[in-house]
């Protein structure tokens, strides 16, 4: 009968170490010592074959709950829970919109899908509206990890009528630079090793060598992922996080990028795309600037403006 809890396991495993030991306790030599010792080996063997099997059907015990948990995994906590939505429609392409959508709803994708550059369009899966009492968030994407290729865009009714402004614009931009943080650097390998801080475990770690883990690396110390990993749960993240930016307004540009290293991606992502400044020697110049390495950011910026 094959065992399935740890107490179990090691019980088994006792009893195995102490028949062992009792295996191969020596006795006196007698008439019988080749006989026994053939018997002992083959009980021994028996043993040995027992806890294989055990140990082999653990494992797959194991992969299967893995499996299960993976395929009924729900979305991670997001900006989206605190949201009451309005509308939800199933996209797989800018096509698929038009019938089904009421037209003021329509319009707003359509502005989405002209920021967007081609090969972003089809990672839209879903198109949602929605509102929010306290008014804090615009727009949201949200995605399921750990692959991050289809996504949710999310827009707030009360911004539907202005797809067409310059701040609106800058609001689309801002989460399309979510969607680019996942996606690897060509240039940069995939490192053999890989490591994930805590913050980013309930959300899904992004690759070693995806834009947003290199920038973590270079602009976001441990002490501040866990400055994040704190506001995540604080009810009053958005004015903690503003009194913050007061006195670190060389580190971020904006209060909102202080909030996580998702935000402050997105952010300085969305002011290199929309009034990238003169370089200077803060940190919140450096982080605008850094994405000017990268000739694919460079092509979105040129396809943007």
């Amino acid at each position: 009968m094959f065992l399935t809890n740890k107490n179990q396991v090691r019980c088994f495993v006792a009893s195995f170490l102490l028949s062992l030991v009792f295996l191969l306790t020596p006795f006196s030599v007698s008439a019988q010592t080749v006989t026994n010792d053939a018997q002992y080996r083959a009980v021994l063997f028996e043993l040995i074959e027992t806890l294989q099997a055990q140990i082999a059907f653990l494992q797959e015990q194991l992969a299967a709950k893995k499996i299960n948990e993976s395929q009924t995994r729900v979305r991670p906590p997001t900006v989206s829970d605190g949201v009451s939505v309005l509308n939800r429609y199933e996209i797989a392409k800018e096509s698929d919109a038009k019938n089904s959508m009421n037209l003021e709803h329509l319009q707003y994708l359509k502005r989405v899908y002209e920021v967007f550059p081609d090969e972003y369009d089809d990672k839209l899966r879903e198109f949602i509206v929605f509102e929010e009492a306290g008014g804090d968030f615009g727009a949201f994407v949200e995605t399921i990890p750990p692959d991050h290729e289809n996504w949710s865009f999310a827009i707030s009714a009360d911004l539907l009528g202005r797809e067409k402004t310059v701040s609106n614009t800058e609001l689309i931009v801002h989460e399309l630079a979510h969607i680019i943080s996942y996606e690897s650097i060509a240039e940069v390998p995939l490192p053999s090793n890989a490591s994930c801080h805590e913050y980013f475990k309930t959300r899904g770690c992004p690759k070693d060598n995806s834009y947003l883990s290199v920038f973590v690396d270079e602009f976001w110390s441990v002490s501040d992922l866990g400055r994040a990993l704190t506001l995540r749960i604080t009810p009053d993240a958005i004015d903690r996080v503003d009194e913050y930016f007061e006195s670190n307004e060389d580190q971020y540009v904006s209060g909102y990028a202080a909030l996580s290293p998702e935000e402050d991606f997105a952010e300085s992502f969305a002011q290199y795309v929309m009034a990238r400044g003169p370089q200077t020697n803060t940190a919140a110049s450096k982080k605008v600037w850094w994405f000017d390495q990268h000739t694919q950011l460079q092509d979105i910026r040129r396809y943007i403006r």
